[in-house]
């Protein structure tokens, strides 16, 4: 599983990711010019293969990105978080997603997972 974190998520969670050896790529090196739309970069990353990881729990509201994100056939993992992300253990978090055990580590949020 190659993974995507988001411009939400930011780098520490895809950092500590490729610490534990999971294939990740980071928007902020993706994307180097900025801000880029997500429906833009949900159509991109998905036709690669790449599973979203964002802290984005907007994108199923949000009608174009919903629209894109269905029809693009994206995975994804959203961390529900309150304020900042940011990785309190970042090895355990970064072992559970690395194979593919989440269905609700909760570090001071939870893990949803999407099929």
């Amino acid at each position: 599983m190659r993974l995507f974190t988001d411009r939400d998520v930011g780098p520490d969670i895809g950092l500590a990711l490729r610490q534990v050896g999971v294939e990740v790529e980071l928007y902020r090196e993706r994307y180097k010019s900025g801000m880029v739309p997500d429906e833009r970069w949900i159509a991109e990353v998905t036709s690669e293969g790449l599973v979203i990881l964002t802290k984005d729990t907007h994108i199923r509201t949000r009608r174009s990105e919903r629209t894109v994100f269905e029809a693009a056939g994206a995975r994804a993992f959203v961390l529900a978080t309150r304020g900042a992300t940011r990785l309190v253990n970042p090895p355990s978090c970064a072992d559970c997603l690395a194979s593919h055990r989440v269905r609700g580590c909760n570090a001071r949020g939870t893990v949803h997972v999407r099929d």
